[in-house]
């Protein structure tokens, strides 16, 4: 009789099942502790990566908008009053500078340039875009064959390659390749038409 009452005494079942439900509980409280300080550190970080891919992105774009305001015919005697702003102007004096270069020499005619482009988001403090760096190659598409007939009819097959990053990460990285055509005249004029402004590549860690 006395075996039969204890196996009818569920007090200690109870206290069983309450001591799981407790242990239970506990483990899943620092589970839910742990994937919140997880996801804060991780939401602390993602502002950041958007104002970086922002900024590259946004610097492209303005790039690429600069190098389609270059395109026409340009009198190099008033080529600074009919410029719309100053970063276009630059970018004509690179053109005009290389298509000297290509008339000296245009076996080796290369021009490396590097600019810093900082864009407003028009937002304050943790929003505020850093500052992308620009490197540009301008270089000729010529074979050596076709040079010759290209400086004699004062063309230019021109290439300009870009690369946009962040001073601080040197492994986020936005390409962007410009190829068209130039016509020039020495100290006179000269005509830009791009056929392709396209992005290459992205690269990051």
């Amino acid at each position: 009789m006395i075996g039969i009452g204890k196996l009818k005494n569920k007090n200690g079942v109870s206290f069983l099942i309450a001591l799981l439900f407790f242990l239970i509980c506990g483990l899943a409280g620092s589970a839910i502790l742990s994937i919140s300080r997880s996801y804060g550190r991780y939401a602390a970080t993602k502002p950041n990566r958007v104002r970086e891919r922002l900024a590259l992105m946004s610097a492209m774009e303005f790039m690429k908008g600069q190098l389609e305001l270059c395109s026409g015919f340009w009198d190099l005697e008033f080529l600074e009053e009919n410029t719309e702003n100053g970063f276009q102007g630059q970018l004509l004096k690179e053109l005009e500078e290389f298509c000297d270069k290509y008339s000296e020499n245009p076996y080796g005619a290369v021009q490396k340039r590097i600019v810093n482009i900082s864009l407003e988001d028009g937002e304050q403090g943790e929003w505020s875009m850093p500052i992308v760096e620009a490197v540009m190659i301008f270089r000729s598409q010529d074979s050596e064959e076709e040079i010759m007939d290209e400086v004699e009819e004062n063309w230019i097959d021109i290439c300009v390659e870009i690369q946009f990053g962040l001073e601080e990460k040197k492994n986020t990285l936005l390409r962007m390749e410009a190829s068209g055509f130039i016509r020039y005249e020495k100290d006179d004029f000269f005509e830009v038409w791009w056929e392709e402004i396209t992005s290459l590549s992205t690269e990051e860690e």
